[in-house]
């Protein structure tokens, strides 16, 4: 169709690997990409399939490939009454690495603009959702959704300005065993725990220019940026979990925000002279329990490192002269 365009597509990776848990891996991406034009308006946009698979998963290949001697293999397993080495090392939290391991992966993305003079406008959308079907313990899924909005506004050659939102999600979930002298039991699911991570970020900016201001010499322009982060952490422990050793409550929210100010003039003394002053304002505060409740001495056998949570005002002025030769 006119002013329609489809494409798909199916791709095919191999990796191999040595000294690491996978020796190879396999993927296999299939896609689909399509594109529209009409009129003002645009769009274009993708889904992909992607699914990534790979040999067994042996967590102490690393550590054996480490000795070369076969005797001193040998010996190592005869002292720990192993038959068979191979399956006496790492008997704690089978952890898989996120990198190597079995991945199922869905992505998807949607772009759609309009442009007529003098506006212009966009909208965004980016998913990603990563399953890892077979790693018990590690990180077993994550997920990211990004949406933003961009519009501007040009009348003419002499001015300009143009703002976006943008709204970032993610989240990650992961699960490990606690291995300890309260937990000797490295098969216990009882002492299993889970960490679901997340982060929600919210970024507004704002920009204007305006130029051929005093007879054609002068150009200001404003630039602001405001960006507000958030990252709740749950965890939930199982009941062979030492209670000294888990919290008890909710942890409280990460918290970041962040404002950013700039200020700009530039003035042509001559046509190969230009005078450039520049202001900027940058305003950040970060509330970080990990800094803000551990101590030098909170934690048993640990040195706290004494660090707070950014927070502050920053200025900065700054002046230049610009001399081209011809």
């Amino acid at each position: 169709m006119p002013g329609l365009n489809a494409r798909t597509g199916w791709d095919f990776e191999e990796t191999r690997r040595t000294f690491t848990e996978v020796a190879r891996t396999r993927e296999h991406t299939v896609r689909l990409d399509l594109r529209a034009n009409r009129d003002r308006f645009s769009f274009n946009g993708g889904l992909a399939w992607l699914e990534r698979r790979g040999s067994e998963y042996r967590y102490n290949l690393p550590y054996l490939a480490s000795y070369s001697s076969e005797a001193f293999i040998n010996a190592l397993a005869s002292a720990s009454g192993c038959a068979i080495l191979a399956e006496c090392i790492r008997v704690g939290p089978l952890q898989n690495k996120f990198y190597i391991a079995d991945r199922d992966r869905l992505r998807a993305r949607a772009w759609t603009g309009y442009n007529e003079a003098p506006f212009s406008a966009s909208l965004r959308l980016d998913l990603n959702r990563d399953r890892y079907p077979n790693s018990p313990y590690g990180l077993g899924e994550s997920n990211q959704s990004v949406a933003s909005l961009d519009a501007g506004f040009t009348p003419d050659e002499t001015f300009s300005a143009s703002a976006f939102v943008t709204f970032d999600r993610q989240s990650q979930a992961s699960r490990t065993r606690q291995i300890g002298s309260v937990n000797a039991v490295s098969s216990n699911p009882l002492a299993d725990w889970r960490v679901d991570q997340g982060n929600r970020t919210r970024t507004l900016g704002l920009n204007a220019t305006r130029a051929a201001l005093a007879g054609g010499r002068l150009t200001l322009s404003v630039e602001a940026l405001w960006l507000s982060s958030r990252s709740p952490v749950t965890l939930a422990a199982g009941p062979a979990v030492n209670p000294a050793q888990n919290p008890p409550g909710a942890l409280p929210d990460l918290l970041s925000v962040s404002t950013r100010l700039a200020l700009e003039a530039r003035y042509a003394l001559s046509r190969a002279t230009l005078l450039k002053a520049r202001y900027q304002a940058w305003r950040q505060r970060n509330d970080d329990w990990s800094l803000e409740q551990v101590r030098a001495a909170t934690l048993s056998n640990v040195i706290g490192t004494l660090e707070t949570p950014l927070y502050g005002t920053t200025h900065g002025l700054g002046l230049s002269v610009v001399h081209t030769f011809r």
